[in-house]
């Protein structure tokens, strides 16, 4: 379903092309809303966990083109050092900003629609708002929005084929999980979207055992 992958790279390129005079916070969130709502899904037939979205490396062109300006300008001796190191043939590496663990356990007590009700809360106690600030509050909201609906477009994808996944999908598109399996796919899903959006693997779950003993053990004793 969705835009092939030539498509998807096409329009969101000119997104990003007419919206050069945004933030690139929001030029970002915006083409993960995009890509989320827009792009092809992969529907694993004969899994239990099925979510995949083609982004064609997209967003790190974004992100990329950012931190190199970011280390250009406020670490220019490090990053001279990397350029010629590179060019020279010494190694080739580069420090970065990517490598993040998801804070599982807030993800997993609020779920998608409690995150967005807190970003909601959070954002109207402000009487006032600098531009940066709204900025991100917008960005949050958007990003949650987009996360949500491509869980909504899994569950669709999947209905044919398995009505309790179909179901258990389109619950975590706003609730939290209440047990172990809805726990794991809101995790799962979450993670296959920064992999498959942000380009790389470099994210980690945390602590699985920790965070998903409380849903096992409910599972257990209500049978």
């Amino acid at each position: 379903t969705g835009l092939n992958c030539d498509e998807l790279e096409k329009e969101c390129l000119q997104l990003i092309k007419e919206n050069t005079d945004m933030s690139p916070v929001t030029v970002k969130a915006m083409v993960f809303d995009y890509i989320l709502r827009k792009g092809r899904l992969a529907v694993d037939k004969y899994g239990f966990f099925c979510e995949k979205v083609d982004g064609r490396r997209i967003m790190p062109r974004i992100t990329w083109r950012k931190m190199d300006d970011c280390r250009k300008e406020n670490l220019p001796e490090l990053y001279e050092a990397e350029v010629k190191a590179e060019n020279g043939g010494l190694y080739a590496a580069h420090f970065d900003f990517g490598h993040i663990s998801l804070d599982s356990r807030k993800l997993l007590k609020y779920g998608i629609g409690g995150l967005l009700e807190r970003v909601h809360t959070a954002r109207d106690k402000k009487t006032s708002l600098t531009e940066d600030q709204k900025v991100f509050y917008d960005a949050c909201e958007m990003s949650l929005n987009a996360l949500s609906h491509y869980f909504q477009r899994l569950s669709e994808a999947v209905k044919e084929r398995d009505r309790d996944v179909s179901d258990c999908l389109l619950k975590i598109s706003t609730k939290a999980p209440e047990t172990t399996y809805e726990a794991l796919q809101l995790l799962i899903g979450y993670l296959y979207v920064h992999e498959y959006i942000g380009g790389a693997r470099d994210r980690t779950l945390g602590r699985l055992d920790d965070c998903l003993y409380p849903y096992y053990k409910n599972d257990l004793s209500s049978g």
